[in-house]
């Protein structure tokens, strides 16, 4: 099992090892389907069994991990209908984010987004794409105001995004950074339907990559 680091810039320790799991599953230590044992999760945090098992249920709220009756805590494995479903609820909160926000947006965020594209386009690591990917889109859609949206967004981003580690699915970056790009642009021009479209295209595209990868 992978060592556990935890970061101590504020938070509970729960919070801290939640991280650190979270950041674990999405890199593929922990592979799907892969039980969480809290004995050696706690040994690997430096930590009690306590903090771990807040952390495990925290993130089976975020539909990272679930429990069995008969191996605790699971890593959990999506089937291809589940990944088609949590495609659509992406397209629904985040095209809110998206229309609610552009009337917002300001030149601080466009060039914030910008320059996260930037990053993307020369990142080859997996996992750092995929947080400069939800950074990019983050971005945009803060200036929404709608704090417990992105926060669920944000979870079913992270649902996906272990599968785009995964699979290695950046090798299809090139399609990913002109949809990228189009966004911004039609959001700079304050283009809320053809926005919302590029992004909504943009997730399925996703889906679908993912849908394909496993099948």
């Amino acid at each position: 099992m992978a060592e556990l680091e935890l970061s101590r810039a504020g938070g509970s320790t729960a919070d801290a090892v939640a991280d650190a799991i979270r950041e674990s599953i999405l890199k593929g230590d922990f592979k799907r389907g892969v039980a969480l044992k809290q004995d050696e999760l706690a040994a690997k945090a430096g930590v009690s069994k306590i903090p771990v098992r807040e952390a495990l249920v925290k993130l089976e709220a975020e539909g990272l991990v679930q429990f069995s009756p008969n191996r605790g805590a699971v890593v959990v494995d999506l089937s291809v209908d589940e990944v088609q479903e949590i495609t659509l609820m992406r397209i629904a909160l985040e095209t809110v984010l998206l229309r609610e926000a552009i009337p917002y947006l300001k030149m601080p965020e466009y060039s914030l987004a910008a320059g996260l594209l930037n990053g993307i386009a020369n990142e080859p690591d997996a996992f750092e794409w995929v947080k400069l990917d939800w950074a990019f889109h983050e971005a945009l859609y803060k200036a929404a105001n709608l704090p417990k949206i992105l926060k669920m967004a944000r979870q079913l981003y992270n649902n996906m995004a272990r599968y785009m580690v995964e699979f290695r699915l950046i090798a299809t970056g090139l399609n990913s950074q002109r949809q990228h790009r189009a966004i911004l642009r039609a959001s700079r021009r304050k283009n809320v339907g053809p926005a919302s479209s590029f992004l909504e295209n943009h997730i399925l595209d996703t889906g679908k990559a993912i849908i394909g990868a496993m099948k």
